[in-house]
């Protein structure tokens, strides 16, 4: 190892995020300035450039990034790849292994803007023949695969729209349903 640190301390590690008070067992304090306030490079081509293992994470956060100024107009957490070989498992995963036998949601984004905004979206602009977004949910049997929501009662906008500029004749259509299974149900 270059860098072990190891502490038995069980107290109140600190909380404290004002520049020049110190928090945490360790902590990095870096003053305003451009470039890299910490970087980590590899040249491995199979191990993991950083790992964060908090097996015994009750209630905290294993990673928590906060960017609080209001002029931000970059990125809280940006992910960059140049891959062009075929993915597994994702350029980016979330790999939820846990059966969580409760309610609760796995993924989510809360977005306290009101006008004007867009909470998500998915640019796949060069795509021709593949999916844009794919749900797969294979075991499902009374759940819903996707679900939209709304409890506002003067909403005068769509729940659900869909815009195309195509000048041809699609072949399945612009919106498709394609319900292959056998039902013995109507509805």
């Amino acid at each position: 190892n270059l860098l072990y640190v190891q502490t038995a301390s069980t107290g109140n590690a600190g909380t404290t995020t004002t520049a020049g008070s110190a928090s945490g067992l360790v902590s990095f304090d870096f003053g305003a300035h451009s470039g890299y306030g910490f970087q980590i490079r590899s040249a491995s081509t199979a191990g993991t450039a950083m790992a964060i293992n908090y097996n015994s994470l009750t209630t905290g956060n294993a990673l928590a990034i906060s960017a609080t100024a209001a002029g931000l107009t970059g990125n809280a957490l940006s992910v960059t790849t140049g891959s062009t070989g075929t993915v597994a498992n994702g350029l980016v995963r979330f790999n939820f292994n846990g059966n969580r036998l409760t309610a609760g949601n796995a993924f989510q984004i809360d977005d306290i803007s009101t006008t004007l905004a867009t909470t998500m979206a998915i640019n796949s602009n060069a795509l021709t023949t593949g999916n844009a977004m794919q749900i797969n949910a294979n075991a499902l049997t009374t759940g819903t695969g996707l679900g939209i929501t709304s409890t506002s009662t003067s909403a005068t906008g769509n729940l659900l729209g869909v815009t195309s500029s195509a000048s041809t004749s699609p072949t399945n259509g612009i919106a498709r349903y394609n319900f292959a299974g056998t039902s013995r149900y109507g509805g």
